[in-house]
């Protein structure tokens, strides 16, 4: 969030903000062709191959431009930035306020004002926006073979292969538990299934249960009470 009226805080140029909290891996951008502009009567128009003395713009592809090292924002002393040119030869270094107040200008003016008191051949860069003025030497129209470094956030990858999969991880920490669940659910089926077939065939109904479930027994004591004595009595009188 940008802060208004405030010193040394501006509408168009925010404070940088370090993501600590993210990882960021330093790599190198080459091999890149940065095409130079110039304002044809106000508008932004491609360099056809315009004449010495013609002052011009060019924007890198990424940004902004780290240092050698990629410590830091580059300046021109301690740059990653390289290219070839015959048109922009000299870089001269401006401070940061010559870009920032260039930003309440239009396009053009804002070209005219950061190359101004340039000879043929020298540029400024604006590294945090990558951003090249300058004015041309030689009738090219663009750098070539640019490279710069740059920070770009990335995934970390641990050496442990395993944190490199965390679906593999996961998946058998989830397949074992319930698997090896089988047990509590041989214990439920075991103790409930056995305690109350005994207590209720035992306990309350002995009489009842007896008689359904040991068919065999009772059957036996009344087939024999009975018919005994009934067969005894009359064959005796």
């Amino acid at each position: 969030m940008l802060m208004d009226k405030q010193g040394k805080i501006t509408p168009r140029r925010g404070m940088p903000v370090d993501l600590t909290n993210l990882t960021k891996r330093n790599v190198v951008r080459s091999a890149e062709t940065i095409q130079l502009y110039y304002f044809n009567s106000g508008v932004h128009t491609i360099d056809g191959g315009q004449a010495a003395g013609t002052l011009v713009v060019g924007r890198t592809a990424y940004s902004p431009i780290l240092s050698t090292l990629g410590l830091n924002i580059a300046s021109k002393d301690n740059t990653s930035l390289y290219f070839t040119s015959t048109a922009l030869t000299s870089e001269v270094e401006l401070e940061d306020t010559c870009f920032e107040a260039a930003d309440y200008l239009s396009p053009e003016d804002a070209v005219i004002q950061i190359t101004n008191g340039f000879t043929n051949g020298q540029f400024t860069v604006d590294y945090r926006n990558g951003i090249i003025y300058g004015k041309k030497a030689s009738t090219e129209s663009s750098l070539t073979a640019a490279a710069y470094r740059l920070s770009v956030i990335t995934t970390f990858l641990f050496a442990n292969a395993a944190w490199n999969s965390p679906s593999s991880s996961s998946s058998s920490s989830i397949s074992t538990s319930p698997s090896s669940s089988e047990s509590p659910s041989t214990s439920p089926s075991t103790s409930p299934s056995t305690s109350p077939s005994i207590s209720e065939s035992t306990s309350p109904s002995s009489s009842e249960s007896t008689s359904p479930s040991a068919s065999e027994s009772p059957s036996t004591s009344v087939s024999e009470s009975p018919s005994s004595s009934p067969s005894v009595s009359p064959s005796g009188v």
